[in-house]
């Protein structure tokens, strides 16, 4: 009985930790695999605009899921930047805020798309 109560508690004590309900997705090359953002990068490079010369994707780890980062390195904005999953929606907390890339503790962050004249480094600080 004791170890039954024991798995029920740990159970419900994990599930309760989980701050995000974020998709699990395999996939090799992000860019290709997934269409929402094949998309998206498609139409960038289709349609540019002035202000896409500070405007990058960026993919990471929030816990063990990967997200994300529609970046922006503009010296002239002040953006909130959301992150999304995998299934290409903006993850949200439990109140259904989406939540900011300052809320959360991101790892292994790693540029994985930007403009051909990008005004930033490699890190998205500008440098024009």
């Amino acid at each position: 009985m004791k170890k039954i109560l024991f798995t029920v508690f740990a159970c419900s004590f994990i599930t309760s930790c989980s701050k995000y309900d974020i998709p699990k997705c395999d996939f090799g090359d992000a860019t290709q695999d997934l269409q929402w953002l094949k998309n998206i990068i498609e139409e960038r490079e289709v349609n540019p605009t002035e202000d896409m010369l500070y405007c990058y994707i960026s993919q990471a780890k929030l816990k063990t899921k990967t997200v994300f980062i529609f970046g922006d390195c503009n010296p002239f904005v002040d953006k909130v930047t959301f992150i999304i999953d995998c299934e290409g929606k903006t993850i949200k907390n439990k109140d259904g805020n989406n939540i900011t890339v300052g809320e959360v503790s991101l790892k292994n962050e790693r540029m994985i798309w930007k403009p051909d004249d990008f005004g930033c480094d490699s890190n998205g600080n500008t440098v024009n």
